[in-house]
């Protein structure tokens, strides 16, 4: 990812002073009267969204609008990005990365949402966030029997899960962990 798409990202998931509606849409002529984005135009945004492997951000269908697919740290109605996981064999891989510091306080306290609406799981291997030295590997079926309804898949094939009403998956609901 360029230092322009972070950037981006960075903005349409957590700057809550750009005026997004309620389903996390800015529009780009909004988006643009900033300072950071003067110089992205329409076709600018699209080439950075289409080309970012994790297909982080989409264009509105009247290429008017953007917004973050997901990772929001502000309340988005996100209903049609997320389709819930109903069935376990849906799932073949859910695994959230981290660090080896971070390691014992998670294994102790459970993931949190981290200020997010969502705790995220990379649905393949290829998905775990690259600086990650640890996965934690989700036991879906003991989750789902548990939790019904607060497992979700995004648009861009992320897999996320609202936790308990803290926001937190306790590590009963971990299968394994895995050294990388």
């Amino acid at each position: 990812m360029t230092s322009d798409s972070r950037r981006l990202v960075a903005a349409l998931r957590h700057n809550r002073n750009l005026p997004f509606d309620e389903n996390g849409w800015v529009q780009i002529r909004d988006l643009r009267q900033r300072q950071e984005f003067r110089n992205f135009d329409l076709y600018y945004i699209r080439h950075l969204a289409e080309s970012m492997d994790k297909h982080r951000i989409e264009l509105s269908v009247d290429g008017r609008s953007v917004r973050a697919i997901s990772g929001h740290s502000f309340n988005v109605c996100l209903d049609t990005l997320l389709t819930p996981v109903e069935d376990t064999s849906q799932v073949t891989y859910c695994g959230h990365g981290t660090s080896i510091a971070s390691l014992t306080g998670i294994m102790r306290r459970g993931l949190h949402r981290m200020g997010r609406q969502y705790i995220h799981f990379a649905s393949h291997p290829s998905a775990i966030k690259r600086h990650s030295q640890v996965i934690i590997h989700l036991d879906v079926e003991r989750y789902l029997q548990e939790n019904p309804g607060t497992l979700f898949w995004t648009k861009n094939n992320t897999i996320v899960a609202l936790g308990n009403r803290n926001g937190t998956i306790r590590p009963y609901f971990f299968r394994c962990t895995e050294n990388l």
